[in-house]
């Protein structure tokens, strides 16, 4: 009984259901799903950094950690932060 529903961009929560738009659809129409007691969201993430190459050109070193770098648990951005901090 579960349906999935990749690409999905939800637009509105509804007490039984979501307003979502296709995102791999040209139409870019939104629809809804209704009737689920449930509605569980399993989400992507990507790695976002605009600031490195522009700080380049400010300062003399830039490291980049957490999720700027790479998409994971804030253990390995914390490793690597202390293990930058301490060797520099």
């Amino acid at each position: 009984g579960v349906h999935l529903l990749p690409n999905a961009a939800i637009q509105e929560f509804f007490p039984d259901g979501v307003s979502y738009q296709d995102l791999s659809a040209a139409d870019g129409k939104i629809q809804e799903l209704r009737g689920f007691d449930s509605v569980v969201l399993a989400l992507g993430h990507k790695s976002y950094n605009p600031f490195t190459e522009e700080l380049k050109d400010l300062v003399k070193e830039v490291y980049v950690v957490g999720d700027a770098e790479k998409v994971d648990f804030v253990s390995g951005a914390t490793y690597k932060a202390v293990n930058i901090a301490t060797t520099v």
